[in-house]
């Protein structure tokens, strides 16, 4: 089993340390986050601060607290999964050297390529307002007479 470093789970723990995940996925993310620590770029301790809330099991906001122990499992699984979508693309942009600095909030990374600059903000398909802007866009393209084909 390879463990997560310290500095990326903090005191508590993380989900990634319970017996019942899987080893690929920690190894996975023990791989990407060895690599950005490796290649050190702007940004990369925040980037720490934002993995260690995700995935703590007994910890998080009031809402998750009331939530049942499987259900608290299932969230910070996927807030993980979210979080390796992030890291995965980090890695993409510092091996393409267009990394120029990890964002705290939007866009979570900043680039350059041929003295150009630009941000990357990465998301998951699953996530609510990635169909919500989907659907919207629709909507538009279709004009108003046509929306109710959508639904």
């Amino acid at each position: 089993m390879v463990d997560v470093p310290k500095q990326w789970t903090g005191q508590r723990g993380l989900l990634l340390h319970e017996p019942w995940v899987p080893p690929g996925i920690r190894d996975g993310l023990v791989a990407l986050i060895s690599e950005l620590e490796a290649a050190r770029p702007p940004g990369l301790g925040d980037r720490r601060t934002a993995f260690r809330q995700q995935g703590q099991p007994a910890g998080g906001s009031v809402k998750a607290r009331v939530l049942s122990p499987v259900q608290r499992h299932e969230m910070g699984m996927v807030q993980l999964l979210d979080q390796r979508a992030e890291l995965l693309v980090g890695v993409r942009l510092v091996r393409a050297g267009v990394l120029v600095r990890m964002g705290r909030e939007t866009p979570d990374f900043e680039c350059q390529w041929r003295g150009a600059g630009f941000g990357v903000e990465v998301t998951t398909r699953a996530r609510p307002e990635a169909g919500a802007a989907v659907h919207e866009l629709l909507e538009k393209a279709c004009g108003t007479g046509r929306r109710s084909a959508l639904r």
